[in-house]
């Protein structure tokens, strides 16, 4: 089992850095757009992704000039997945510049990427760097500023999908410590306090929310896998992903839902959890309401085919009683 390191981050006006060494940017047009006159580099090539396909990424990394000496990658979701592949596969130093805390993906140590009708995960190790401006996060909607605090709060479901699976002997060859739980709940509650300050931007709050972050990222590389801060809720929004009629929905506008739902699963109340992701800025009616139905009854089946870790749903059959009050339960419809 390999442990990784977090990348090493850095807090800094972006305006201040002197890169010189010869660049290659991979970054949305959008997000380069808001901090290209704050943030000069010395480029030989950039790239817009048009996807995360396998084939494709591939193809971006063998047509990286040689001259290259550094990657940055601007932004998150898709862009840090692909960076990581390409310098990864050419032995780069990664520089990831987020302008929205709006996911874990800037710290992690996979890439995941497309490949056909299926995601795989692949082992990349960690960015070098991640620069962070809290000035630009700050700027950023409040729609997508902090909503990264799905992939902190996703522990609170992660564990009752833990407990079921020790509960009915199929973890597997899994290890979950009690005093780690005890850590990674606390980590959760915490960033249900923090949601309202980072509803308003609070610079402290959006420096502590990458700290919790780092942290939940951290525990997961130390166990070598993911069941403490992944489970029922990310099963829902990979599979949601997949629909063809899912276009422009982002991570957090689908792990958000995912949460309501497990937790109702679990039939445990939602309102705090609604408040907290409410709070932060996290849209939850993205997702058209035959999609979020579609998939969650037929979540099981998913998970099989999938072959998920164990969770409630490997118990349960598509479109079953559970399932449906689930739905009715977890406020998404009302």
């Amino acid at each position: 089992m390999n442990v990784w390191p977090l990348p090493r981050l850095v807090f800094q006006e972006l305006g201040t850095v002197q890169e010189t060494r010869p660049t290659a940017l991979i970054a949305k047009s959008t997000a380069w757009a808001n901090i290209s006159r704050q943030l000069t580099l010395p480029l030989v090539v950039q790239a817009d992704p048009l996807n995360n396909e396998r084939s494709y990424v591939e193809d971006l990394a063998k047509n990286l000039p040689s001259m290259v000496e550094a990657i940055y990658a601007v932004g998150d979701e898709d862009v840090c997945d692909i960076a990581r592949f390409i310098a990864s596969a050419h032995h780069k130093p990664l520089v990831i510049v987020p302008t929205a805390i709006s996911s874990d993906e800037p710290f992690v140590n996979t890439s995941t990427l497309s490949d056909g009708n299926r995601t795989v995960e692949l082992p990349t190790g960690a960015a070098t760097e991640v620069l962070i401006d809290l000035d630009v996060i700050r700027s950023a909607p409040t729609t997508t500023r902090a909503v990264g605090i799905v992939d902190v709060l996703s522990i609170l479901t992660a564990l009752m999908d833990w407990a079921y699976a020790i509960q009915k002997g199929k973890a597997g060859d899994a290890k979950l410590a009690p005093w780690l739980m005890s850590i990674a709940a606390q980590i959760a509650a915490q960033a249900v306090k923090l949601a309202p300050a980072l509803g308003t931007g609070d610079p402290e709050a959006l420096h502590t929310l990458i700290d919790l972050i780092c942290l939940t990222v951290q525990l997961d590389s130390q166990q070598g896998h993911r069941r403490l801060s992944q489970g029922t809720e990310h099963i829902f929004a990979l599979a949601v992903q997949l629909k063809a009629t899912v276009v422009d929905v982002s991570h957090a506008e689908r792990v958000g839902p995912g949460l309501l739902l497990a937790t109702a699963l679990y039939n445990k109340d939602v309102t705090s959890l609604r408040g907290a992701l409410d709070a932060a800025g996290v849209r939850l009616t993205q997702l058209k309401t035959a999609d979020s139905r579609e998939t969650f009854l037929t979540l099981p089946d998913f998970a099989r085919s999938h072959g998920m870790p164990f969770t409630m749903l490997n118990d349960l059959s598509a479109n079953s009683e559970p399932l449906e009050q689930a739905l009715s339960k977890s406020g998404l419809f009302d």
